[in-house]
C-alpha cells in the first residue's frame, strides 16, 4: 500500500513536473502577438501606403507649383518682350528722327516696373541715346559693351545674360534687338529689365505651402532668385557643400529635368519658354510628410490603446473560453491522481461542453466500475480467507484421515494376528474335539466293559480327566481370543464411524468450497475442479467406510455367536470336567450308574459332536474374518492413498486460496488510490 501510495506522489509528481505553463498563458502568448503583429503589419502598410500617396500627392503639386511659377516668370518676360517687340518694331518703321526717338523712348522711363530706365539705343559708331538722361564716360565705348555685343547678334528681342546690380544688388540682364531701320548703321536697342519681380514671383507664388524656389540660370548654374538669400548668387557646382545644390547641380549637367528625390528633398525642375532660365522647387519630404509623422505618432498611440484592449478583450475571452477547459484539466488531474469526486460542470453546446459530458459520463463510468471492482476485491479477499480456512480444514481432516487409517492398518494387522491366531486355536480345539469324538466311541463301545475293566476304565479316565483339563484351558483361551476379535471388532467400528464422520465433513467441506468457487467466477475454478475431486474421494472414502462398517457388522455377529458357542463349549467342557472327576472320585459307583453314564456319554458324544461343528464353523469364519480382514487392509490402503492425495489437494488449495487472497490485497490496494466517495 506504501508502493502505491509512492507510486501516485510520483505521478502527481511527474503531471506537476510536466505542467510548465497553462494553455490560457499559450492562448495569449500567441494571439496578442499575432494581434500585436497584424496591427503593426497593417499600419506599417498602411503608413507606406499613404506615404507613397502623400509623397505622390506633393510630387504632382511640387510639380504643379513649379509650372504654375514658371508660367507667371514666364508670362512676365514674355510681357517685357511683347513690349520691347513692339518699341523695335515701332522704331523700326517710324522713321524717328534722333529728337523723336529720344521722345518716344522717354515714355518707356518709369513705365515698367522691370526696366524704370527704359529703352536705350547705341550704335557701333558710338551713338548712344538714353532719355533717362544718364551721360556715359568720355571712355564709355558703346560697341565694346556687353549689351552691344550681345544685340548685335540677333534681330529679334532676345534677353542676354544676367549679372548683379552692385548699386541694387538685383540681378539685371540685358534686352536686346538689332534695329533694322535702314539707316544702314549697325544700331542696338536695349533696355535693363530687373530681375526683381521675377524674383518676387520666385519666392512669393509658391502655391504649395513650406516649398522653396531657384531661378537658375542654364548657361553659368547661377542662382538668380531664391527664397534662400544664401542660395542667391551662388554658382551651382556638384562639388557644392550642400548635397541639395549639389544633386540640383548634378541633374541640370544631366540635362533631367525629371522630378527627383534629393537628399530628403522633393524636387521638381520647370524651363522657362523663351528663356535661358530655370526654376526649380523643392520641399523637404519630412516636411511633406509632417502631418502623417504626427498622425503616425497619433495613430501609434492609437494602436497601443487598442492594442491594450484588444489585449485585455483577448485576455477575458480565452479567460472565459479556456475557463471550463482549466477546470476539465483539473479534473482530469486528479483522475490521474485516482480521484474521481469531482464534478464535471456541462453549460453550452460547443465542443468544450461535448468534451465535459464525454468526461462526466467517463467519472460516472469509472466511478461504478471502481466500486465494483472494491466490492469483488473485498468478496474475493473474503472467499480467499474462507478458502484458506477450508484448506486448512480439509488438510487437518485429511491428516486426521491418514492417521486413522494408519491406526486402522495397525488394527487390521493386529486383526488379522488375532485371527489367525483364532484358526490356529480353531483347529487344536477341532483337533481335540476329532479326538474326543473317538474317545467318546470307544467309550461308548467299551461301555459294556467298564466294569470289568474299572482299573483300566480309571486310568483312562484319568486320562480323560487330563484331556479335559486341556480342553477347558484351550476353550479358555478360545473365549479369550474371541473377546479380543469382539473389542478389536468394535474398536474398528469405531474407527469406521470417526472414517464416516470425516468423510461427511470432507464431503461439507467439499460442498462449501464449490459453493466459494463458484463465487469466485473465473478466479475459483481451479479451486472447484480440486473442490469436486475432494467431493468424489469423501464419497469414495463414505463407500469404503459402508462397506467396512457392514463387514465389521457381519464379523461382530460371527464373534458374537462365536463367544456364545465358546462360552456354552467352556460350560459343558467343565462340567465333563466335573463329571469326569466325580467319575474318578466315584469310581466305585460307576458300575450302578453305568447306564446313567452310557447316557452321560452319548450326550457328551453329542455336544463333542457340536464342538466339533462349532470349531469348524469357527474355522470357516476366521478364514472367512482374514479375507475380510485383507479387504479392510486393501480398503484402508485406498484410503490412506486418497487421504494423501486429500492432504496435497488441500495444500494446493491453501496455497492457490493464499496466492488468490495476495491478488485480492494487492487488487484492494491497488483501488484504494481512487477516491469515488
Amino acid at each position: 500500500m506504501k508502493s502505491t501510495k509512492n507510486r501516485q506522489k510520483n505521478q502527481s509528481s511527474n503531471v506537476s513536473k510536466k505542467r510548465t505553463g497553462s494553455i490560457k498563458v499559450r492562448l495569449v502568448g500567441t494571439i496578442v502577438p499575432i494581434i500585436i503583429l497584424s496591427i503593426v503589419v497593417i499600419l506599417s502598410w498602411t503608413y507606406s501606403k499613404s506615404e507613397q500617396i502623400i509623397s505622390e500627392n506633393a510630387e504632382q503639386l511640387l510639380t504643379a507649383s513649379t509650372k504654375e511659377q514658371a508660367a507667371s516668370v514666364g508670362s512676365w518676360a514674355k510681357e517685357n518682350l511683347s513690349v520691347f517687340k513692339t518699341v523695335k518694331k515701332t522704331l523700326e518703321h517710324a522713321n524717328f528722327t534722333k529728337k523723336q526717338e529720344l521722345s518716344y523712348l522717354s515714355k518707356f522711363l518709369d513705365e515698367y516696373e522691370s526696366f524704370p530706365l527704359g529703352i536705350y539705343i547705341g550704335s557701333k559708331d558710338g551713338e548712344f541715346l538714353d532719355a533717362s538722361g544718364w551721360v556715359p564716360d568720355k571712355d564709355y565705348v558703346v560697341a565694346e559693351t556687353d549689351w552691344y555685343k550681345e544685340g548685335v547678334t540677333h534681330k529679334d528681342v532676345t534677353y542676354g545674360a544676367a549679372y548683379l546690380d552692385n548699386n541694387t544688388g538685383d540681378y539685371i540682364f540685358s534686352a536686346t534687338a538689332l534695329l533694322d531701320d535702314g539707316s544702314g548703321k549697325d544700331r542696338v536697342m536695349a533696355a535693363d529689365v530687373s530681375l526683381k519681380s521675377a524674383s518676387e514671383i520666385v519666392t512669393s507664388s509658391n502655391s504649395m505651402e513650406y516649398s522653396k524656389s531657384l531661378l537658375v540660370e542654364k548657361s553659368s548654374n547661377t542662382i538668380l532668385a531664391s527664397d534662400n538669400e544664401e542660395f542667391r548668387a551662388n554658382v551651382l557646382d556638384t562639388s557644392n557643400s550642400d548635397e541639395l545644390l549639389a544633386g540640383i547641380a548634378s541633374k541640370i549637367s544631366s540635362q533631367n529635368y525629371e522630378p527627383a528625390l534629393i537628399h530628403g528633398y522633393m524636387v521638381s525642375m520647370q524651363p522657362i519658354d523663351g528663356t535661358d532660365w530655370l526654376l526649380i522647387s523643392y520641399i523637404q519630404k519630412a516636411t511633406v510628410l509632417s502631418k502623417l509623422t504626427q498622425l503616425r505618432t497619433y495613430i501609434v498611440i492609437l494602436a497601443i490603446i487598442t492594442i491594450l484592449i484588444l489585449a485585455f478583450v483577448t485576455i477575458r475571452v480565452i479567460h472565459y473560453i479556456t475557463k471550463p477547459i482549466k477546470s476539465l484539466t483539473n479534473t482530469i488531474v486528479a483522475m490521474t491522481q485516482g480521484d474521481f469526486t469531482p464534478e464535471v460542470q456541462v453549460n453550452g453546446n460547443d465542443e468544450i461542453t461535448l468534451m465535459s459530458e464525454s468526461i462526466k459520463n467517463f467519472i460516472e463510468v469509472m466511478r461504478n466500475t471502481i466500486t465494483d471492482i472494491i466490492s469483488v476485491s473485498e468478496q474475493l479477499s473474503s472467499q480467499s480467507k474462507n478458502s484458506t480456512s477450508v484448506s486448512e480444514s480439509l488438510k487437518t481432516s485429511a491428516i486426521t484421515q491418514a492417521d486413522s487409517m494408519n491406526n486402522l492398518n495397525t488394527i487390521v494387522d493386529e486383526l488379522g494376528r488375532a485371527v489367525e491366531e483364532i484358526a490356529e486355536s480353531a483347529t487344536s480345539l477341532a483337533i481335540v474335539v476329532s479326538e474326543t469324538g473317538e474317545d467318546g466311541t470307544r467309550v461308548n463301545a467299551k461301555m459294556q466293559e467298564t466294569v470289568s475293566v474299572t482299573e483300566q476304565g480309571r486310568a483312562d479316565m484319568n486320562h480323560v480327566g487330563e484331556a479335559m483339563q486341556t480342553i477347558e484351558t484351550s476353550m479358555n483361551a478360545l473365549e479369550t481370543a474371541i473377546n479380543k476379535v469382539g473389542e478389536s471388532a468394535k474398536e474398528i467400528t469405531n474407527i469406521v464411524e470417526l472414517i464416516g464422520n470425516i468423510s461427511e465433513e470432507t464431503n461439507l467441506l467439499s460442498l462449501n468450497a464449490s459453493i466459494e468457487a463458484a463465487r469466485a467466477g473465473e478466479a475459483g475454478r481451479g479451486f472447484s475442479i480440486v473442490a469436486s475431486e475432494i467431493g468424489k474421494l469423501a464419497a469414495t472414502s463414505s463407500d469404503a467406510v459402508q462397506n467396512i462398517s457392514g463387514l465389521i457388522n457381519e464379523i461382530s455377529s460371527l464373534i458374537t455367536d462365536t463367544v456364545q458357542q465358546t462360552q456354552n463349549s467352556v460350560h459343558n467342557i467343565k462340567e465333563s470336567s466335573l463329571l469326569i472327576h466325580t467319575a474318578c472320585d466315584t469310581f466305585d459307583t460307576i458300575y450302578n450308574t453305568i447306564n446313567e453314564t452310557n447316557s452321560i456319554v452319548k450326550d457328551m458324544i453329542q455336544k463333542v459332536q457340536k464342538v466339533d461343528d462349532v470349531a469348524s464353523s469357527v474355522a470357516a469364519i476366521t478364514e472367512e474374518q482374514a479375507a475380510s480382514a485383507n479387504e479392510i487392509m486393501t480398503a484402508s490402503n485406498v484410503m490412506l492413498e486418497q487421504a494423501s492425495n486429500i492432504t496435497n489437494n488441500s495444500e494446493l488449495v491453501a496455497k492457490e486460496a493464499n496466492e488468490l487472497y495476495n491478488t485480492s490485497e494487492k487488487l484492494s490496494s491497488e483501488v484504494e488510490i481512487f477516491k469515488v466517495k
